[in-house]
């Protein structure tokens, strides 16, 4: 479920399953930034990665820093909010963020899609141009970059996979030492 509201400078966008949710701000001057990841109803973060959501890095810009990860691309802060949605069919929930930049004519939509009962959640962006735009040369994206590994201890770490219908989980998980 969508949860917004306004603050002075920027506009708040919360949405989970009821296990997990994130929150996401957007301004005038910014980009959609992943502010916290949060467990159930509780307000306290889990995470604070304040990351924005997309990065996207072009030959003709770069960076605008030099991080240890994708982060800070000069594009990436470039990009603005333009519309959100919620899709529901069946078990699966999705929000769908729309940002585009401008300048190059630059689209990103950038899908979460959850289950209810799981704390996880699966992300992609989708980069396209606006019509009548020059092709541009894309080295690489990345979205929801969250450095949101919440144990210390690596050897307890699931990796989460969804399987095709049919299954009464609707997810199934390794250990990723095995």
């Amino acid at each position: 479920m969508i949860a917004e509201r306004l603050t002075r400078e920027d506009r708040v966008l919360e949405w989970g399953n009821g296990l997990l949710r994130l929150r996401l701000t957007h301004g005038r001057d910014q980009p959609v930034v992943l502010e916290d990841i949060m467990w159930g109803v509780a307000d306290t973060p889990v995470r604070t990665p304040k990351q924005t959501l997309v990065e996207i890095l072009i030959p003709s810009l770069g960076l605008t820093d030099t991080p240890n990860r994708m982060d800070k691309t000069a594009l990436g802060a470039r990009l603005r909010y333009r519309a959100h949605s919620e899709e529901r069919d069946a078990d699966t929930l999705r929000l769908i963020v729309e940002q585009h930049d401008d300048v190059i004519g630059l689209i990103v939509v950038t899908v979460f899609e959850t289950v209810e009962g799981a704390a996880a959640f699966r992300t992609r962006s989708v980069v396209s141009l606006e019509p009548g735009r020059p092709a541009i040369r894309i080295a690489a994206v990345s979205s929801f970059a969250t450095g949101a590994i919440l144990s210390d201890d690596l050897t307890s770490l699931r990796i989460c996979r969804r399987r095709t219908a049919g299954r009464s989980c609707p997810f199934g998980t390794q250990l990723l030492n095995s």
